[in-house]
């Protein structure tokens, strides 16, 4: 992965971090923790099928 695609994907991934940090304690942090992985790999699914 390229640096400006690289730095793309941690900026989703960050983003998507705050939007999903528990606030009512539905979620737990692993759940949180895999969501983001199975979304990191989405991404890099997506982007290498450029």
């Amino acid at each position: 992965m390229d640096k400006k695609l690289e730095e793309y994907t941690n900026r989703i991934l960050e983003i998507v971090g705050d939007y999903f940090k528990p606030k009512d304690g539905n979620m737990s942090m692993e759940e949180i923790t895999n969501f983001m992985v199975d979304l990191k790999t989405a991404i890099g699914k997506v982007l290498e099928g450029k």
